[in-house]
């Protein structure tokens, strides 16, 4: 059982991580994880994110996601508005 748990979270560790690699701006090749990280520095909005990794200034396709990642951490991005 303990090692069904092990194996479990290890394999959630690798989902989380390859999440974070993936890139949600083709354009620039930013990831989520250089958002994730932006949002918890302080970086709360579209503006924000694109002066800091040239997301959204491009083709625009991905405004929308980066829109719904912010939506993903509420709490990150009321404390820092």
């Amino acid at each position: 059982m303990t090692e069904n748990l092990k194996i479990a979270s290890i394999d959630m560790n690798h989902i989380n991580q390859d999440r974070k690699n993936e890139r949600i701006c083709a354009c620039s090749g930013t990831t989520i994880g250089q958002i994730e990280r932006l949002v918890e520095k302080g970086v709360v909005d579209l503006e924000g994110i694109s002066q800091a990794t040239g997301a959204c200034s491009g083709c625009g396709a991905c405004d929308t996601d980066i829109l719904a990642l912010l939506a993903e951490h509420p709490a990150l991005v009321s404390r820092h508005e």
